[in-house]
């Protein structure tokens, strides 16, 4: 499944100008609704080449249903890494999420039930590590659009804690200054996976 999904996506995207996105399960006040993303989006790597992160982002989540959301992080930085949220439980009262996993995100290990078991979890990794090797190896078209790391964030996004807006396009620019202390953890240590403790 991970890889057709993959080469479907290296077809249909990575091949084409970046379009309009429709991430799958990023909601707002506790409904799932769609999100898009900005066509002029690009990253600039540190090796100067122009890559457009919505159609990576798009490929990943399709090729591995637990996810919510995907960031591609990587503008003016000698890799590309992406942030990870996976699909929770919607809080009604909050308009954001509890941290219990449901739907494809709580079949991929029964025993993990929370995004913060989830990275720290064996089988977690594995599962993700796969969907990134498959992309790398069928969807990335340059060495400049491999995505090298991953990161599991604790909450998925809302516009209740900000990182979507209120017709639910992705903050970009929030997000990766809100997980700064993460980003530049990502970049500096040498494990694939990194997990930063939210307090």
């Amino acid at each position: 499944r991970v890889l057709s999904a993959v080469r479907f996506f290296a077809l249909s995207h990575l091949r084409a100008r970046p379009r309009v996105s429709t991430p799958s399960g990023a909601r707002a006040r506790g409904a799932r609704r769609q999100t898009s993303g900005r066509i002029k989006e690009l990253l600039i790597t540190g090796g100067g080449e122009n890559v457009a992160p919505v159609p990576i982002e798009d490929a990943l989540k399709e090729a591995l249903p637990a996810l919510s959301c995907a960031v591609v992080i990587g503008d003016r930085l000698k890799f590309l890494s992406v942030l990870l949220t996976l699909k929770q439980r919607a809080n009604e009262l909050t308009g954001s999420f509890d941290d219990a996993l449901v739907g494809e995100a709580a079949r991929v290990n029964p025993a993990v039930t929370t995004a913060a078991a989830a990275a720290r979890d064996e089988t977690w990794h594995a599962y993700v590590q796969k969907g990134l090797d498959a992309y790398n190896k069928h969807g990335a078209v340059s060495a400049a659009q491999r995505v090298q790391k991953f990161a599991i964030l604790p909450l998925d996004f809302s516009t209740a804690t900000g990182e979507l807006t209120p017709t639910l396009k992705l903050k970009r620019a929030f997000v990766c200054e809100k997980h700064a202390a993460l980003i530049k953890e990502i970049y500096t240590q040498n494990k694939s996976a990194v997990w930063l403790q939210q307090v």
